[in-house]
């Protein structure tokens, strides 16, 4: 019976003394104060070790030191177990922890010192052999000293001291991080006590001291409590707290569908359930109106819901998301929903534009792919708003709105977009069943309607920008539609081609006909599709600002008549890139005259580095051209225009544009009548048929051209001199056109004998000297662009051509030298009108950038200022400064939304800007506040300039009445009485003077004089 206790008990000691050398690594891998808890944990391995070598061994001195090392490995043990739960607790700052601390290590050190000693001299303990002999040992302590009590006091103080650490920790943090501290007390006083008991209450009578156990198990225990359970309450709680304290409402379903939890959110929100029967996951989406169709092939989903509850119907957003292990096997369904009626539009229902888009921003992967995006737009919706109001506007978006939802119920999300745009994403649409889902919207609803489609199809497309493209093509077919207002820019610039083509619109008909047929072969998007029917119409568009005469010129151009016809690539290219409506074409129109052999025009690009719809437009343009009649030919036949089409594939044409549009043609059916009538009436040009003008239409285009001369002249006498030079560079004889240009005279040649390098300046004349040596060692005739100095020291930009020639009658060679100045050339004058057009141009576009009000267009704060300050400077002028501000503005923000208000904001503006004179100045000031600057001649009285602020007050105010929704207005004026006065003075005194009129009851104007300060 013995045996098998003794067996026991060393096998538990065993698996004891593995768990704490584990953990005693464990703890020696982390910070500095786990370090100390791994000191323990080591001298308590040594106490295991130590006191099972006393119960197995024969020798009295081997026992001695053994429970020497024993009880010296418990004091350290013990104090280091002190180290620790200080710094874990936080306390090692304390004056009186360090003081403790040093009282202990003394007490340890008188301790060692003491248990050192007892081998040698009995001092401790005393030890005898123990009869009768027992198994577990054969010593026993036949003594035990005061010293020893001494021993088991320190310990005991240890352990006390830990307690009361842990016990500093526990009242220290809440409640709920507390259980570490507590059950590692626990844990200690059940050690201690079990050591009482077993050292004094048995007394070591069988030497079989259970506690040694407890040794080992101790820092596993404090391992356990401060580090491992110490996270898992941590994280446990935390859990909790943020599954309950997150905004969105939580319901989380089994790999089966039953339902595992749900947060208070939840419960709240769905009131209707009783989530206490664990509802079904299927009950659960019908109770919610979810409908997924396709879920197994859809791990994550936004959708859109509504929940009825007693107030009504609530808009949700449900994020839908299908929970895998590590292996890919499902194990939940989780869904995540938010209340986004704060961000829904009150017409439609949909979600607002700008909630939309700060979502997306953060949880664009939460949306399923492929995805397909609608934007659609009712026609003249602003046009039904000005004639039956608002009401009768909000009425058709709202019925507009439900019949997409419910054409799209399924797995589809809904946003009201930018202006009156509605946004559908639908999951797993392609664009086959959006166009037919759309028709039956069309059939059920009674307005007109356009809408654009764009497919996302990797996250790295991003839903917004397939947004922002689906927009863009909405809006060119907005131009494209003649029901449209959108289209009354695009009707202005085809009434302008129509007086150059009177077939123009047959033309474009024609052009957009054969763009639907090649779409599809040629894989375009919808929004390369409305791009090309954009271009169809305005590929052309630079065309004018070509003369009329030459267009419909019968006889064959000249050459500058030419390059002029040539320059409406570049002049289309400016227009549309001016319009935002047309920018995205600009490219296209720039380039539709390139060649795939790359020597079209204007910048001579080849092949694939033509805009594929440049190269398509370029061979429907050409097409129609040969087939349709022309001032200075006949129409060609259908055959020649198809032969010159697949002779000029691969030089002038794409091949595979060329290749696929004859494919469209072929399986286009045309009226024989209409092709039998066409070529009867027209050949094929030749020498014999081409058109000869008359003598009447030679001397008509004669007129015409010298119209043009008067216009603006192209041909022009260049202004030259002429010179000799000797074999030695020196001037020999001039022209008299030789002083005009360079100032120097015959006599001034002769006089300080010149050469040519003397006109050079001094920094071009090396290079000037290396280039002429090197050219004249090659060629009798050069020519250069250089630099000439004149003799007042100016200096010219010139071309010049060297001509060296024998001369027979000084017998040496000579250089004939004809300098032309190049600066009053066409060109330069050209060149030079440009740049200051686009000086002019860029000068505008500041101005937009930095000087206007981005919303109002007015001028902002500092440009007026700076403007305003300009003008006080000038002493014969008077400056008079109105301060405007929109009465109760923030009530008509929060009544009628923002969007209202920057309507509203933009109309007094407007109203301002057209109640002043086109030399005054209107701004923005800031907010809802305005400010004018009217500028006087000195002589104007100040009565004067206050009657002109009052009519600039009434009409303001009478035309704000007239508003749908009309607010009061109040004004400062305030009129310059001194010079050199500052344009903060002026502002201050004005804007006292509103102040005055707001004070008074607003809705009326205040003036006040300016002072110097």
């Amino acid at each position: 019976m013995n045996t098998m206790v003794l067996n026991i008990f060393v096998a538990v000691s065993l698996v004891l003394l593995c768990m704490n050398i584990w953990t005693t690594n464990r703890l020696l891998r982390r910070d500095a104060t786990a370090r100390w808890l791994g000191a323990s944990g080591v001298f308590a391995t040594v106490c295991v070790v130590t006191y099972f070598v006393t119960v197995f061994t024969d020798s009295v001195s081997v026992f001695a030191w053994m429970t020497t090392v024993h009880l010296i490995a418990v004091a350290i043990g013990l104090f280091c177990a002190w180290v620790f739960s200080y710094r874990y607790v936080r306390l090692e700052s304390f004056r009186i922890i360090k003081i403790i601390s040093r009282i202990l290590v003394a007490l340890v050190a008188v301790d060692i010192i003491v248990l050192l000693i007892n081998p040698f001299k009995n001092i401790v303990l005393e030890f005898a052999l123990r009869t009768p002999e027992s198994l577990f040992s054969k010593f026993i302590y036949a003594a035990q000293y005061p010293l020893y009590y001494m021993h088991m006091a320190i310990a005991y103080l240890l352990i006390v001291g830990v307690l009361l650490l842990l016990g500093h920790g526990l009242a220290m943090v809440p409640k709920e991080f507390g259980r570490q501290f507590l059950y590692t007390m626990i844990a200690l006083a059940f050690v201690l006590v079990f050591n009482i008991v077993s050292v004094f209450v048995q007394d070591n009578k069988n030497f079989l001291n259970y506690s040694i156990g407890l040794y080992s198990i101790l820092p596993v225990i404090m391992y356990v409590f401060a580090y491992k359970f110490s996270d898992y309450i941590k994280i446990d709680y935390f859990k909790d707290s943020v599954f309950e304290n997150v905004s969105q409402s939580i319901v989380l379903f089994d790999f089966r569908g039953e339902m595992v939890m749900c947060n208070s959110k939840a419960v709240r929100l769905f009131s209707m359930i009783d989530f206490s029967k664990k509802p079904l996951r299927k009950e659960f989406e019908k109770i919610c109106n979810i409908v997924i169709v396709g879920e197994k092939d859809i791990d994550t989903a936004s959708l859109q819901c509504f929940v009825r509850q007693s107030s009504g119907r609530i808009p949700l957003r449900c994020d839908f998301r299908r929970l895998k292990n590590e292996h890919g096997a499902l194990v939940g369904y989780l869904y995540v929903f938010a209340d986004i009626g704060l961000e829904t539009d009150p017409v439609t229902g949909y979600q607002e534009w700008d909630g939309f888009k700060n979502f997306v921003l953060e949880n664009s992967e939460t949306f399923a792919l492929p995805l397909t995006v609608i934007v659609s737009d009712i026609n003249n919706l602003s046009v039904v708003n000005s004639v039956g109001g608002r009401t009768r506007g909000d009425q058709m978006l709202k019925a507009f709105a439900h019949l997409l939802r419910k054409e799209f119920v399924e797995n589809s999300y809904f946003v009201r977009g930018e202006g009156a745009n509605l946004v559908v994403l639908a999951y797993n649409r392609s664009k086959e069943t959006v166009a037919k889902a759309m028709e039956s919207v069309s059939a059920a609803f009674g307005g007109q309607f356009l809408y654009a489609t764009e497919q996302v199809l990797d996250f790295q497309t991003g839903i917004l920008q397939a947004i922002e493209t689906a927009s863009k093509v909405l809006r060119q077919k907005k131009l494209l539609d003649t029901d449209s207002k959108h289209s009354e820019i695009l009707e202005t610039l085809k009434q302008a081609l129509l007086k150059n083509d009177s077939r123009f619109e047959e033309h474009v008909a024609k052009m957009q006909k054969f763009c639907d047929a090649l779409a599809p072969r040629l894989d375009l998007t919808e929004r390369q599709l409305s791009d090309l029917k954009l271009l169809c119409t305005l590929h052309d568009v630079g065309k004018v600002a070509i003369p009329v005469e030459i267009l419909q010129k019968p006889a064959k151009l000249t050459r500058e008549e030419y390059r002029l016809v040539q320059s409406h690539v570049e002049k289309g290219y400016q227009i549309a890139k001016s319009s935002k409506e047309f920018v995205g074409i600009a490219d296209y129109v720039r380039h539709h005259h390139e060649r795939w052999d790359g020597t079209g025009y204007p910048d001579g690009i080849s092949r694939e580095s033509i805009p594929l719809l440049s190269r398509i437009i370029a061979v429907l343009d050409s097409y129609d051209a040969m087939t349709s009649p022309r001032p200075y030919r006949a129409v060609m036949p259908k055959e020649y225009a198809l032969n010159e089409l697949r002779s000029c594939a691969g030089t002038q044409f794409d091949p595979t544009v060329v290749a696929e549009f004859l494919q469209v043609l072929s399986e286009e059916t045309e009226d024989a009548g209409t092709e039998k009538k066409a070529a009867e009436s027209s050949q094929v040009p030749s020498a014999s048929n081409v058109h000869v003008p008359s003598a009447e239409a030679l001397a008509s285009m004669k007129d015409v051209v010298q119209k043009m001369d008067k216009r603006a002249p192209c041909i022009h006498r260049v202004q030259f001199c002429r010179c000799i030079v000797d074999a030695g560079n020196k001037i020999v004889s001039v022209d008299e056109n030789f002083e005009g240009m360079t100032g120097y005279s015959r006599e001034d040649i002769r006089q300080m004998n010149l050469s040519l390098e003397s006109l050079i300046p001094p920094e071009d004349l090396t290079e000037y000297l290396c280039a002429t040596a090197d050219l004249a060692a090659k060629e009798q005739v050069a020519y250069f662009e250089h630099r000439l100095r004149c003799r007042n020291g100016s200096v010219l930009f010139v071309f010049g051509a060297y001509k060296v020639f024998y001369d027979s009658a000084s017998r040496e060679n000579r250089c004939e030298v004809i300098i032309a100045d190049s600066s009053s050339t066409t060109a330069m004058t050209m060149m030079a009108r440009d740049e200051q057009v686009k000086a002019a141009r860029q000068l505008r576009q500041w101005e937009d950038t930095y000087r206007k009000d981005s919303l109002t267009g007015l001028l902002n704060r500092s440009a007026f200022q700076s403007d305003v300050e300009e003008k006080l400077l000038d002493s014969e002028t008077k400056v008079m400064l109105l301060m405007i501000d929109v009465d109760n503005f923030k009530k008509y923000n929060d009544t009628y939304g923002h969007r209202a208000g920057d309507e509203y904001l933009v109309f007094v503006a407007n109203t301002v800007r057209g109640s002043l004179r086109d030399s005054d100045l209107a701004c923005r000031m800031g907010g809802d506040e305005f400010a004018a600057a009217l500028f006087f001649k000195k002589e104007n009285d100040t009565e004067f300039m206050h009657s002109r602020a009052r009519q600039i007050f009434d009409r303001i105010s009478n035309k704000l009445a007239a508003a749908e929704h009309p607010t009061g207005l109040s004004m400062g004026a305030v009129v310059t009485e001194h010079e050199n006065m500052t344009f903060k003075q002026v502002y201050e005194a004005s804007d006292k003077a509103l102040y005055k009129s707001k004070k008074d009851g607003r809705g009326r104007l205040s003036v006040e004089s300016a002072t110097l300060s």
